[in-house]
Formats: structure tokens, sequence, C-alpha cells
């Protein structure tokens, strides 16, 4: 929690516990903070400047958090290098891809991942991960780029939730 309070953003944010999972939904986790604080679908909740899921549900003491690793996750996301756009997609077999990303653009291994903040309830500039590998396949019009979890999402305790960002 000390190293959460170092990192800045312009979003409130509220600390809750991983208190559980829910059996029947690969990727996702229960917190326990609900509506009584303000807690609301949508709301990003991270690790310091990492995203590490979304708010799918909120109860009144506590919420239900879709992880980025989950199959239903799709976030807009840029490199930060080079800030090349595309969508992060959770994989149960690869934990993370980067997809349709043009097949003009360019990604670097290792390369940072972000939050692009376009289209999009999350604030840009949260990390997703690091491309491990790209797939360039010419026939194709897009390319795809596995990423590295950068938080090991086994030992998550204790997260933030950021309030999301309202789109027009």
């Amino acid at each position: 929690i000390k190293q959460q309070a170092q990192f800045t953003n312009t979003t409130e944010s509220t600390p809750a516990l991983v208190i559980g999972s829910v059996n029947d939904k690969f990727g996702h986790i229960i917190i326990n903070k609900g509506e009584a604080v303000g807690i609301k679908a949508g709301d990003a909740v991270v690790i310091k400047n990492y995203l590490i899921g979304e708010v799918v549900k909120s109860d009144q003491e506590v919420s239900e958090v879709r992880l980025i690793t989950s199959q239903e996750s799709l976030i807009p996301v840029s490199s930060m290098t080079n800030n090349t756009q595309g969508i992060s997609k959770g994989n149960i077999n690869k934990g993370l891809l980067m997809q349709e990303v043009p097949q003009g653009g360019t990604l670097e291994q290792g390369e940072f991942i972000i939050t692009s903040g376009v289209n999009s309830k999350f604030i840009r500039g949260l990390i997703l991960g690091k491309v491990r590998s790209i797939d360039s396949n010419v026939n194709k019009a897009t390319k795809v780029a596995e990423l590295d979890l950068v938080i090991d999402f086994s030992e998550i305790s204790e997260v933030f939730v950021l309030d999301s960002v309202e789109t027009l």
C-alpha cells in the first residue's frame, strides 16, 4: 500500500482486499469494497500503475473484478514507445495478447503496452504488460503480439480501484 500511495493519478482511488475468486468464471476475483464506498461497474482496478482488471458488478459491500487475463477482457491499448494502437485480449493459454495491430505499426520486444485512453473508460498510461513476441504474418491485415504480465496475478492481495473516466 505504501508503494501505491507513491503512484499519482488524476482520479480518486479506493483501497480494497482480494477476498476470493468466482468459481465458474476464469479470470474473475472478488474484492471487499462495493457501492457503499462509490465503487461501480467500469472502474479500473490497479496495483501501482499496472492495470489488473475492471469492476464488472458491484453490490453494497463487495465487487466482482474481471482480470485483464480473462477471455472476456477487451481493452484499447497502445505501445509506450511508438504509440502503436491495438486491443488487449485475455487468453487462457497465452495470458495476454495485443490484437488488431496494423501491419505498418511498430512494436518492439520488451516494449511496455499501456491503456490508450482512446474510446475507453480507462485513463491513458496504465501498464498491462511487455511485448514478448510479435506475429506479423504478412498475409493478414493485422498482427498480434504476445505480452508478458508484469504482475504475478497469483500473488494479488491488495488493489486500488480508480473511478472510471467519463467518455463523450
